[in-house]
């Protein structure tokens, strides 16, 4: 039978015995503070455990803060290239009053379901918590890719969203209409009929203004009717149509920006639309 690799190791130094032992290659060194060679064996097989259940919090990540983390977020987001403006503002807003002066070794399942508690008693909209959610996640993963966090603290599941707008149509007749339509309106249906922008904001939407990784479309000031920016939080059944607009212009259209297309061209759909197909 293979013997078991060494994890660690007890010594003494003066009266007081240590342990050493060994995290993603790097080692580490701890007193038991005790002058009793059972007690550091004891704490060494504690540490081992924590280890291998990725559970361990090692002196960095007990005096690591979570606005770091927040740092990191941010930071990532502009190195991707993608627009920061909307994570700068719930980090700003949200994030990190409520977790920034909290150390990454204290964050605990409980203290994401008081941000939740607290948010949803503000009135926040159950996809605008989710989306925070989000950020906070992506913020722990790239604690954990940074070295910071051995394992990702669970957090809340997330909340159920119900974000169709009322309208005329009820939703088995929408449903009906729209196998009605041609196939490249009915992407367009499913977005107007869950988020109600106008015509405009639909045909002139682009790639860069679609976050499908957290589930929102940001319109930017002169894009709307009222000029003020707007952030649309994404049923997963817009999701699903998005992610399916983007293989076939990745696939066909790759130089096309539009969203929402024909044959690479969004205003072919507009005088579609201008017809009265939709």
């Amino acid at each position: 039978m293979p013997r078991r690799p060494q994890f660690g190791s007890v010594y003494k130094r003066g009266d007081v015995y240590r342990i050493k032992y060994y995290v993603d290659g790097r080692a580490s060194y701890e007193s038991s503070k005790s002058n009793r060679y059972l007690d550091a064996q004891k704490l060494l097989e504690k540490r081992r455990v924590e280890v291998y259940s990725g559970t361990h919090l090692d002196r960095r990540t007990k005096r690591t803060m979570m606005g770091e983390l927040f740092d990191l977020l941010i930071r990532d987001y502009k190195i991707n290239g993608k627009r920061v403006d909307w994570v700068e503002g719930v980090v700003r807003k949200h994030l990190r009053p409520y977790f920034g002066t909290k150390s990454v070794g204290n964050f605990k399942f409980d203290a994401a379901q008081a941000y939740v508690d607290k948010r949803q008693t503000a009135g926040a909209a159950n996809a605008t918590i989710n989306r925070g959610l989000s950020l906070l996640h992506r913020a722990l993963v790239l604690g954990k890719e940074a070295g910071v966090i051995a394992a990702i603290p669970r957090l809340p599941k997330k909340l159920a969203e119900n974000n169709v707008r009322k309208g005329f149509f009820e939703r088995d007749r929408f449903v009906a209409l729209r196998k009605e339509l041609p196939a490249e309106v009915r992407p367009i249906a499913t977005y107007a009929y869950w988020t109600g922008c106008r015509r405009a904001e639909i045909l002139g939407l682009q790639w860069p203004q679609v976050d499908l990784e957290h589930r929102v479309v940001r319109l930017e000031p002169g894009e709307t009717k009222d000029k003020e920016a707007r952030t649309i939080p994404l049923a997963q059944e817009v999701v699903d149509a998005l992610k399916s607009q983007k293989e076939i212009r990745d696939r066909e259209f790759p130089d096309c920006p539009w969203v929402f297309f024909r044959g690479g061209n969004a205003f072919a759909v507009s005088r579609m639309l201008g017809r009265g197909h939709a």
